[in-house]
C-alpha cells in the first residue's frame, strides 16, 4: 500500500480556503456535467441523425467530433482569454453559449447547420471546462485537492452517460431534436444556478482584463504542460473513438436494439467515472502520476485488441469496452490534477488547462473520423487496434516523460 501524503499545517494561501466548500464544488461539477452531456447526446443520437439527415459514416464521425474543434484549434488561446476575462464570467458565458447552440441545432435540417451548431456547443464546452479548475482551487482546501479533482475529472463520463441514458425516452417521443432541446434546457438551468453562487466564486478585485496574456508564451515553453497536452490527446483519441462508435458497432454487427445499445453504451461510458475517482484516490495516497498514466495506457491498448479484433464475440468486446473505459479513467484524473500545479505562474492556470484541453480535444476531433476512415478503407474494424494501440503507446511514453515533474506536480 502506498503511504498517504502529509500536507503539513501551513496556513492556507490566499487562493486556498481552510475548509473545502463542497456545495460550490459540486455545483461546478454540475457545470462540467451539463457541458459534457452535449457529447453523450450525440453518441446516442447518431444513428437517428444519420437516418434523418442522410449522413455517411464519416459525416457521422464529424457530428461526434465537431464539438471538439474549438478546443482543438484554440484551447491555449481560449485559456489565456479566460484568465484575463475572469473564470466565473467565462464559465457562465460558456454555459449560455452551449445552451443556445443546442437549441438552434434542434432546428437543423441538414448536416451543415448541425455541424455549425456543434462547433458552437464545443466553444461553450471549452469555455466552461477551462474556467472550472481555477475556481475549484479557490474553494478547495489543500488536503482535499486529490479527491476534488478526482470528482471533477469524472464530469465527462458522467455527463456523457447522462446524455446516453436520457436518449431512449427522448428519441422515442421526439427524436434526436428532443434530445437537443433537453440538453439546452438543462444547461440553461445549471447556468442560472451557478450565477446564484456569484459572490462565493468572485475573488476580491475581480475585473475583466482584455489585454493579450504573456502566459501563452510561458506555457508553450514549459515542457510539463506540453507533455500533459500530448498525453491527453492520445488518451482522448482512444476513448471517444471506442465510446463514440459503440452504439453503431452494437447495432450493425450484432443487431442489438437501439434502446439496449444506448444502455450498454451508457454503462461503458460511466465505467470511466470510477476510474476517475480511483485515480484521484491513488494520487491522494501518493501514487506517482507516471505510474498511473502508464498503467492506464497499457490496459487501454490491450483492450482495443479485444474490442475490434475480427470475430470477437459480443461478450468479449463489451467486457473490453468496460475495461478500456475504467482503466483509462485514471488518466484524466491524473492529468487534470497536475495542470494547475504545472502552470508557469498562478496567472497562467487557465492557459495551462487550456493547452491540456486543446490536446484532449485534438484527440477527440481526430479519433472518430480517423477510425471511421480506416474502417471504410479496409471494409471493417479489423485495423482499428493498430490505430488505437499506437495512441496508447504514445500516452505510455509521455507518462514516463512526466516522471521528472513528479515533485512539482504534487499539490
Amino acid at each position: 500500500m502506498v503511504a498517504p501524503k502529509t500536507e503539513g499545517t501551513a496556513a492556507p494561501s490566499p487562493t486556498r480556503p481552510a475548509r473545502t466548500n463542497w456545495g460550490v464544488g459540486l455545483l461546478l461539477f454540475a457545470a462540467g456535467v451539463a457541458a459534457a452531456l452535449q457529447i453523450g447526446k450525440a453518441v446516442a443520437g447518431l444513428p437517428s441523425i444519420r437516418a434523418d439527415l442522410g449522413l455517411s459514416l464519416v459525416a457521422g464521425g464529424w457530428v461526434l467530433a465537431a464539438v471538439n474543434v474549438a478546443g482543438g484549434l484554440s484551447g491555449l488561446l481560449l485559456g489565456a482569454l479566460v484568465d484575463r476575462f475572469g473564470h466565473r464570467r467565462s464559465m457562465l458565458a460558456g454555459l449560455v453559449l452551449t445552451a443556445a447552440s443546442s437549441a438552434l441545432g434542434a432546428a437543423a435540417q441538414d448536416g451543415t447547420l448541425l455541424l455549425l451548431t456543434r462547433f458552437g456547443e464545443g466553444l461553450g464546452f471549452v469555455l466552461t471546462v477551462l474556467a472550472v479548475p481555477p475556481l475549484l482551487v479557490r474553494v478547495t482546501a489543500r488536503a482535499d485537492h486529490g479527491v476534488m479533482f478526482g470528482v471533477w475529472s469524472s464530469f465527462m463520463p458522467t455527463g456523457s452517460a447522462l446524455g446516453v441514458l436520457a436518449a431512449p425516452v427522448l428519441l422515442a417521443h421526439g427524436g434526436w431534436r428532443a434530445l437537443w432541446l433537453a440538453g439546452a434546457v438543462l444547461t440553461a438551468a445549471v447556468a442560472l444556478a451557478v450565477a446564484g453562487a456569484g459572490r462565493t466564486l468572485r475573488p476580491p478585485g475581480d475585473r475583466a482584463r482584455l489585454r493579450p496574456s504573456p502566459a501563452m508564451r510561458a506555457v508553450l515553453t514549459a515542457p510539463g504542460p506540453l507533455l500533459v497536452a500530448g498525453a491527453f490527446a492520445a488518451y482522448a483519441l482512444q476513448y471517444l473513438a471506442v465510446i463514440g462508435f459503440l452504439p453503431t458497432l452494437l447495432t450493425t454487427e450484432y443487431a442489438v436494439p437501439a434502446a439496449t445499445a444506448a444502455l450498454l453504451t451508457a454503462a461503458a461510458t460511466i465505467a470511466n467515472a470510477p476510474g476517475n475517482l480511483l485515480g484521484g484516490w491513488l494520487r491522494g495516497r501518493g501514487a506517482p502520476r507516471s505510474v498511473l498514466i502508464c498503467a492506464g495506457s497499457a490496459l487501454m491498448g490491450l483492450s482495443a485488441v479485444g474490442i475490434f479484433a475480427d470475430g470477437s464475440p459480443l461478450g468479449l468486446r463489451y467486457a473490453c469496452c468496460l475495461l478500456l473505459s475504467f482503466a483509462g479513467g485514471v488518466i484524466p484524473a491524473t492529468l487534470l490534477g497536475a495542470m494547475p500545479a504545472l502552470a508557469p505562474s498562478p496567472q497562467a492556470q487557465s492557459a495551462t488547462v487550456g493547452l491540456g484541453m486543446q490536446g484532449s480535444t485534438l484527440g477527440q476531433v481526430a479519433g472518430p473520423p480517423l477510425v471511421a476512415a480506416v474502417a471504410t478503407a479496409t471494409g471493417g474494424w479489423g485495423a482499428t487496434p493498430a490505430v488505437l494501440g499506437l495512441a496508447a503507446l504514445i500516452a505510455f511514453a509521455l507518462g514516463l516523460a512526466l516522471h521528472r515533474f513528479e515533485d512539482k506536480a504534487t499539490p
